[in-house]
């Protein structure tokens, strides 16, 4: 096993099975979902807007990477956490504080890359979007 301290926010990353997010981001960077192997998995606290200059309550985001690159995802625990640098967009800060104040964060299942979201969107960023839906198992 080798372990890389460094910022994860910028390209290249080594492929790899596991990444570990500590600091909070407003979406799952691509770099990270690029640098997982098929089964690898992405741990990250999807944190919304400060407020009052304090971190506000997001959750932990466990990603996993299927074999045709598509990815099961699942809040794993509350969580809040000081800003990740270079992972963080005030827009979608914003939606994610409304997302969170639902308080269903149970119901996400799934990331999707692409801005064709549907009724299942629980949130929605800049290429992504997670979804209350299972994948589609492939026949």
């Amino acid at each position: 096993m080798t372990v890389h301290a460094r910022s994860g926010a910028e390209a290249p990353l080594p492929e790899c099975d596991l990444i570990y997010v500590n600091a909070g981001a407003t979406a799952p960077l691509r770099v990270w979902l690029d640098s997982l192997c098929p089964g690898g998995r992405l741990l990250f606290p999807l944190t919304p807007v400060e407020v009052d200059g304090r971190p506000a309550p997001g959750g932990m985001l466990l990603v996993t990477k299927s074999k045709d690159h598509q990815f099961d995802a699942r809040f794993i625990c509350p969580a809040a956490f000081i800003p990740c640098a270079g992972a963080r967009d005030d827009k979608t800060a914003a939606k994610l504080s409304a997302a969170f104040a639902r308080g269903d964060l149970g119901k996400v299942q799934s990331l999707r890359l692409d801005d064709a979201y549907d009724d299942t969107c629980w949130c929605a960023g800049n290429g992504w979007w997670l979804s209350t839906s299972p994948l589609a198992k492939p026949s």
